[in-house]
């Protein structure tokens, strides 16, 4: 959506720079020059956001793929079922991917940030409530509450953007 517009405002420039535009497309030019003001700023939160999550996410996961005989030794038992482990890593990082995408362009990808603000609450509320139960280190809080912080981020961003949804 953002590319359309800047295109429009960038022909109807040329427009007003070649020849005189009627009253009509000088309101519409006008109209999209105040859109683009405001959209800018409430896209750079949901970018920044999106961006960090991805990023963060990538550096986080990625290693997955080489510690797996190391956290049996270093977190015993060692893992069982390597499908579910590997499974794990590859639906995390291709959800690193999507987050890049929506950091990309989160006016038009905006319905994507639900299943991203689930995701995030998934994986915090699974560790709180392992936590309770006592199945899980208190270190492993650390993350969950990375994760419940990005949610929340996510939510705003959300809502930022929901302005501009047509």
């Amino acid at each position: 959506m953002l590319s359309c517009l800047l295109r429009f405002r960038k022909l109807l420039f040329w427009e007003k720079q070649t020849k005189k535009l009627t009253e009509k497309q000088q309101l519409r030019f006008s109209l999209v020059a105040g859109l683009l003001t405001e959209l800018k700023p409430l896209m750079k939160f949901a970018k920044v956001v999106f961006w960090i999550a991805a990023i963060y996410g990538l550096v986080a996961i990625t290693p997955l793929y080489f510690i797996f005989d190391k956290i049996g030794q270093q977190d015993p038992p060692p893992i069982t079922h390597p499908g579910f482990y590997y499974g794990f890593a590859g639906v995390a990082l291709a959800w690193q991917i999507a987050f890049i995408f929506i950091a990309r362009d989160p006016v038009r990808l905006r319905p994507m940030m639900v299943p991203s603000i689930l995701e995030k609450l998934g994986f915090s509320i699974a560790i709180i409530v392992l936590y309770l139960q006592h199945r899980v280190h208190p270190a492993d809080l650390g993350l969950a509450g990375i994760d419940l912080l990005l949610a929340v981020l996510f939510m705003v961003a959300f809502a930022k953007t929901k302005e501009f949804n047509p």
